[in-house]
């Protein structure tokens, strides 16, 4: 009864991760292609946390986000409770581009995002942040702080969010197949 029991499950997860005929879009389309990171997704088993997935990739697309591939969460409860999802993209914001996204989106009925980072590189290779100018401004006298400014709050374990490049395949090479087996 057990091994029958364990077999739904794994049916029901996959079903879960890539859909069925006609669903758009599966999981599986835009969560990175890495079997302990979909372990994790799976045994939390939490409606919340597809759900804001869901709207992590609502949200980016509807920013402009393209080739988008969630790598990584954090779930936070303070200062409100909800998901902060890492990963890959393509986007172009006033003809700058940004290769990495944090989006925070926020547990409840509301599900919406609240906040929204972004990072790559110029044409002549610096850094550059989205929003600007970037989480290591530092005012100066009597300079008004940016509202902007704040979203740098939700840049939990900053370190793990700028390797994401380095960590990770970008979007392209997983479209066209190139990634290792044991990340399928």
């Amino acid at each position: 009864m057990l091994h029958g029991y364990k077999a739904l499950l794994t049916a029901l997860s996959i079903l879960l991760l890539y859909g069925t005929a006609g669903s758009t879009p599966p999981l599986g389309d835009f969560i990175y292609p890495d079997t302990e990171f979909i372990s994790s997704i799976i045994q939390l088993d939490d409606d919340r946390l597809i759900s804001a997935l869901y709207q992590a990739f609502d949200s980016l697309t509807a920013l402009g986000g393209e080739s988008i591939l969630v790598c990584s969460f954090h779930r936070i409860e303070a200062p409100l409770g909800g998901y902060l999802f890492d990963g890959l993209f393509n986007l172009e914001i006033e003809g700058l581009n940004y290769t990495t996204f944090r989006i925070g989106i926020e547990d409840g009925e509301s599900n919406h995002f609240f906040t929204f980072i972004a990072r790559g590189m110029d044409s002549d290779s610096n850094i550059i942040w989205y929003p600007a100018p970037g989480p290591d401004y530092v005012p100066e006298n009597n300079q008004v702080t940016p509202d902007d400014f704040l979203t740098y709050e939700f840049l939990i374990d900053r370190d793990e969010f700028e390797n994401l490049e380095n960590e990770f395949l970008s979007p392209e090479t997983v479209d066209q197949g190139e990634c290792h087996a044991e990340q399928i």
